[in-house]
């Protein structure tokens, strides 16, 4: 399995959202890691990454699937229901 070139951080319970407009994939996934973060995609490019790399939780859902309520309640239930570390390396399809 590789990783990202940076040591995992404490995970915090803080709710947040960052957007990263023009990052690469692997960017974001190295901002997440290095802020104690879960990422929402709908790029199924990052299941291969997540799948190959450290991370601390993926939320995916396909694109235009899920109303954007429908993807809100889905990462509120992830968040009612797992710990932080519970996400870690796991992969929640909405």
């Amino acid at each position: 399995m590789n990783t990202l070139p940076m040591p995992l951080p404490p995970v915090s319970g803080a709710l947040g959202l960052t957007w990263l407009v023009g990052a690469s994939d692997v960017q974001q996934l190295a901002y997440a890691i290095a802020n104690g973060r879960v990422v929402f995609t709908e790029d199924r490019d990052f299941l291969a990454l997540a799948a190959m790399n450290e991370h601390l939780g993926i939320a995916y859902c396909d694109q235009n699937r899920r109303s954007i309520g429908q993807i809100v309640r889905g990462l509120e239930l992830i968040w009612e229901v797992y710990e932080p570390q519970e996400m870690r390396k796991r992969i929640e399809f909405l």
